[in-house]
């Protein structure tokens, strides 16, 4: 429902925008499909020439999934590295769950994101819609080394 909501006040939005504005916002969101398509693949090479031609990192997805959230699910490491270099939010949060991208390597054993999620100033504190932190998230799922990294952060 969301989704539909979103897409209804996008377009909403473009009435009365110019088609110039209309056409850049449509090849925006066709950029970050492919650039999360990208990422699923840990393409960083590909990733950096859409960055340089304009993409912007920060820039949700549909569900408020940002491309840092689909790295960290695909263990896509060098892309990983790459988004948080160049300014994507490392605590946002997914719509319809509320998990940030260290969610998303508690959930998935995703240890070396979650390393350099926690360099960078992820919070670990930050609970999902459901109230779980990412430390809650690995323990569930049984993933006892994302366990101890969380667990060994201070802040």
């Amino acid at each position: 429902m969301k989704g539909t909501t979103i897409a209804a006040a996008l377009g909403i939005f473009a009435i009365g925008m110019s088609s110039s504005l209309q056409a850049q916002i449509k090849t925006n969101k066709e950029s970050l499909g492919a650039a999360a398509k990208a990422v699923w693949i840990d393409d960083v090479g590909s990733l950096q020439k859409m960055v340089e031609k304009g993409l912007r990192v920060d820039v949700p997805l549909a569900g408020g999934y940002t491309l840092l959230h689909h790295a960290a699910t695909k263990n896509a490491h060098k892309c990983a590295e790459y988004l948080i270099k160049h300014g994507c939010s490392i605590n946002a949060r997914t719509d319809v769950t509320g998990f940030t991208a260290l969610h998303f390597c508690a959930l998935f054993g995703n240890e070396i994101d979650s390393k350099l999620l926690i360099a960078a100033g992820a919070s670990i504190d930050r609970r999902s819609n459901d109230g779980l932190t990412p430390f809650d998230v690995a323990k569930q799922k049984n993933f006892p080394k994302v366990m101890a990294i969380l667990r060994a952060t201070n802040h």
